[in-house]
């Protein structure tokens, strides 16, 4: 039971890294295009 929180830790903490570049990538794609649209205004 000692073991378990490391490698869940190290379970739960790769997934969050994933989402969490998704979602960095996803709010730059939206920033740049807003950017885009409010310069082409």
């Amino acid at each position: 039971m000692v073991s378990t929180p490391m490698s869940s830790a190290s379970i739960v903490q790769k997934p969050a890294a994933v989402v969490f570049r998704l979602a960095a990538k996803w709010w730059l794609c939206n920033y740049i295009l807003s950017s885009q649209r409010l310069n082409r205004k």
